[in-house]
């Protein structure tokens, strides 16, 4: 077993003989030794004379000494692998139609029949954006929902921390070698990630970010994941290609429905006018994943207010109103309240969790609470 993971590991060092080259070595030998038996006419005829030809000695004594070494250098950084046909490698993957060949690893994977959500989204996302990311991730996280995203800046790293901080298990599938950080600002997010969740990816360690090695990744993304949800994103933005590749696996996408004005909301707009589920709530996507919804503090609070204040707080908006504009809505709706009453009543739906205030003067929704 040891001898065929050092023959595999000099096959992967070699220059030139990508996965997709492997692949074919693999299905016409059966293994990685058998591989070593293929005479060179073979080898032309499945990869060209100039494939063929880089494979000349890869499995010589010297260039397996070179592989061990270099395992034993990753195993000392704390970075381990698997490959395709190993037992250790993830089951999910191996069900997709283009699964990486090898998956290099810091921290513990998930284990198989732990249900994970993906949550991806703008990197320059809104503050609105910010706030979905943190609530749906802290939320599923507290009911034991791991969150798969790719530790970029804005969404994905946003909801990546929120899970981490409720205590939660999350994976980062990078677009580069798992010994890397990027992008740097997420370094905190990074370190979190080795003792209580796991890096991935298919790239070995060394490898630098580059943008050609992103979009494969986010089929990984999804592999990973029961149910993908996507918080912002432009019309025309890399995180619909994680929701292609989702559809392809037949996985179930959501999306958090934002303004038509708002330039961060489109591509999600679309989604949902496209057929994806509409997000509103962590009740919600834990009963698409078919987990027990525990009752919170914030639903059992709501079910328990006065019929005014749950009006009061269904007016309000997921963008900041002054109280004249939340007083207008009020009146629009026939319902008279002085603003004394009205600022008592935003100020208990603050201390509730239901409700953030912006410099004490304009109010929001945080969706902290229910409205059942």
């Amino acid at each position: 077993m040891e001898q065929e993971r050092t023959l595999a590991l000099a096959l992967c060092r070699v220059e030139g003989i990508g996965a997709v080259s492997i692949r074919k070595l693999l299905e016409k030998a059966g293994d990685v030794s058998e591989i070593r038996k293929l005479p060179a006419e073979s080898l032309q005829k499945l990869l060209g004379e100039k494939k063929a030809a880089l494979l000349k000695n890869w499995d010589a004594p010297e260039n397996l000494e070179r592989a061990k070494r270099q395992e034993e250098q990753w195993k000392k950084k704390g970075i381990s692998f698997d490959f395709l046909w190993e037992e250790g490698f993830p089951k999910r993957l191996k069900e997709i139609s283009d699964p990486p060949l090898v998956l290099y690893r810091i921290g513990k994977l998930p284990e198989p029949e732990k249900k994970m959500t993906a949550i991806v989204g703008a990197r320059a996302c809104s503050s609105y954006g910010k706030e979905m990311a943190e609530y749906f991730a802290r939320g599923l996280a507290k009911e034991g929902i791991g969150i798969v995203s790719g530790m970029a800046r804005g969404a994905d790293g946003i909801a990546q921390r929120a899970a981490l901080s409720a205590g939660g298990y999350s994976v980062a599938v990078l677009g580069c070698g798992v010994d890397i950080c990027y992008p740097e600002e997420n370094r905190p997010l990074y370190e979190k990630l080795w003792d209580n969740g796991c890096i991935l990816s298919e790239y070995p360690p060394g490898t630098l970010p580059h943008s050609r090695l992103f979009p494969p990744r986010n089929r990984i993304i999804s592999a990973l994941s029961d149910l993908v949800l996507v918080i912002e994103a432009r019309e025309k933005s890399g995180t619909l290609i994680t929701v292609d590749m989702a559809l392809e696996q037949g996985k179930d996408v959501f999306a958090v429905p934002g303004r038509i004005t708002d330039t961060c909301s489109r591509g999600c707009n679309r989604l949902i006018g496209n057929g994806a589920g509409i997000a509103v709530s962590v009740a919600q996507l834990l009963q698409e994943l078919q987990c027990p919804v525990a009752a919170t503090p914030g639903s059992t609070a709501s079910s328990s207010w006065p019929p005014l204040r749950k009006t009061i707080w269904q007016a309000l908006d997921t963008m900041p109103q002054s109280m004249d504009e939340i007083a207008d809505t009020l009146v629009r709706q026939k319902i008279s309240i002085n603003v004394q009453m009205l600022m008592q009543e935003l100020v208990f739906l603050e201390l509730e969790g239901a409700a953030g205030s912006v410099m004490g003067r304009y109010y929001r929704k945080t969706f902290a609470c229910n409205d059942g």
